[in-house]
């Protein structure tokens, strides 16, 4: 069994943790508590710390060895590794990985511990499993968040304190959603510090998001209702061809344009295999394209781009080479579950040649059957 040496208390000495035995975890906490505790404003002051502290501040202390923390139900104001910084120091020193397991109940902070989110010496984890209408507000100094067995989750801070403007993540870096896992993130900036994964999954972004590195989904359901910026953290490549940023197979992609002032930027190359992507704002791919025989809807054009300063953004800007075949397919600029058809000599995409790409009008091909009922086509003209 793992060993504690000295005390925490008032004046304390500094506690070691020993794992004398070497056991699978260090310190295994496991909470289950049927209260329901859903009021907003107020603080219940029920939290889970690892590291040490008493009135005079922290106490030092070592953990050698893992840590799982198992939260089954119930409520706590805070679930804390070791925060790390002036406000959440604890004086813990982890020799080890950790990982929250979260079941049920609803948390309104988990954090990590910024030493190990600083060096990536160890990893500090969340995963949600198969919790229903789980609820968190803040996720803090996480290298991964996991969501996995139909996991439901809103990451939403005005559930807890409803003038708050707190942000889902602070330092988090990759974020997991995968076995028909739902998660919700409110309406404030979202920002992921490395990748996202999604495999049959379902993500609805609130607020202006960034994922600083890659992002790959495969039969999952993605709506962005604000701006987005994946592969971020490479806006200043030089090569910008070389970073793949988007590989989508078989999702459902829908960004939407809420002021009509919206923005989204895949920072890197896009792959697509048979996706149904729509952009309702404008959309700029710093890389190259693959369509992969996908469906791309855009709003039919009210105000045509002519390439001017006085024209409007274009609905698919391309900055590199665009190849493989996919359907571009117009809707209602209101509606996007609606069609529209467009008019003759509106322009929707911009992009490269690729080599060789002949017949020309087969990468773009237009979706609109009532347009294609009147000759209409999609054809390439030189910018």
């Amino acid at each position: 069994m793992s060993q504690a040496v000295d005390g925490a208390g008032s004046g304390a000495n500094a506690v070691e943790v020993s794992n004398v035995n070497n056991e699978e975890y260090a310190v295994h906490v496991i909470y289950e508590n049927d209260e329901v505790y859903d009021n907003v404003n107020k603080n219940k002051y029920h939290s889970l710390t690892i590291g040490s502290y008493n009135e005079d501040g922290a106490v030092s202390s070592t953990v050698n060895g893992d840590v799982l923390v198992e939260m089954r139900s119930g409520y706590f104001d805070s679930i804390i590794i070791d925060g790390g910084d002036e406000d959440w120091q604890r004086g813990l020193s982890l020799n080890g990985n950790s990982e929250i397991i979260v079941t049920g109940g609803r948390v309104r902070d988990i954090i990590g511990d910024a030493r190990h989110w600083n060096n990536k010496g160890y990893t500090d984890s969340v995963t949600f499993k198969g919790c229903k209408q789980c609820e968190v507000g803040q996720m803090k100094v996480m290298g991964n968040i996991r969501m996995i067995e139909a996991a439901e989750l809103l990451v939403d801070y005005s559930k807890f304190y409803e003038q708050s403007d707190k942000v889902p993540f602070v330092n988090c870096d990759n974020l997991s959603i995968t076995e028909g896992s739902r998660l919700t993130t409110r309406d404030a900036e979202t920002q992921l510090k490395e990748n996202v994964d999604m495999q049959n999954g379902t993500w609805n972004a609130k607020g202006k998001l960034w994922v600083y590195e890659k992002m790959t989904s495969a039969d999952s359901h993605i709506l962005f209702e604000k701006d987005y910026s994946i592969g971020h953290n490479h806006v200043y490549d030089s090569a910008i061809t070389d970073f793949a940023c988007f590989d989508s197979q078989n999702d459902t992609f829908v960004s939407l344009n809420p002021a009509k002032g919206t923005y989204g930027n895949f920072v890197g190359n896009v792959t697509l295999n048979s996706s149904d992507m729509t952009f309702m704002c404008p959309t700029d791919v710093w890389g190259n394209w693959k369509g992969g025989n996908s469906v791309i809807k855009v709003p039919a054009v009210t105000k045509n781009y002519d390439g001017t300063e006085n024209g409007a953004d274009i609905a698919l800007n391309i900055q590199n080479v665009a190849s493989e075949a996919a359907t571009i397919t117009m809707v209602d600029p209101d509606n996007y579950q609606e069609l529209k058809e467009p008019q003759l000599g509106d322009n929707y995409v911009v992009g490269l040649k690729a080599e060789g790409d002949n017949p020309i009008e087969s990468t773009f091909i237009l979706g609109n059957e009532s347009a294609l009922g009147k000759g209409y086509y999609l054809k390439r003209v030189n910018d």
